[in-house]
């Protein structure tokens, strides 16, 4: 479970840097205040699909689906990022 939190921070970072934000800017992209951002940005877990989502775009990135263990063993699917 960290490791995935960590992708979701890194994929944060990764929007501010392709698309020259800081965080007041991105936080009014994805509909959030700064203080809502620096929040979720120190506990992803409370992140909504839907903000998950514009962060992708902002990356170029799409969440796919996929069969089989990724992330740990017996999963029987795993989201990923691409």
């Amino acid at each position: 479970m960290e490791r995935q939190l960590d992708d979701i921070r890194v994929l944060v970072a990764e929007a501010k840097i392709r698309n020259n934000f800081n965080d007041d800017e991105l936080a009014a992209y994805i509909g959030l205040s700064k203080a809502s951002l620096a929040e979720r940005k120190s506990d992803p877990k409370r992140f909504t699909l839907n903000q998950l989502y514009v962060i992708l775009e902002l990356c170029g990135k799409e969440r796919i689906f996929r069969y089989g263990p990724v992330y740990q063993r017996g999963a029987d699917f795993c989201s990923l990022w691409y």
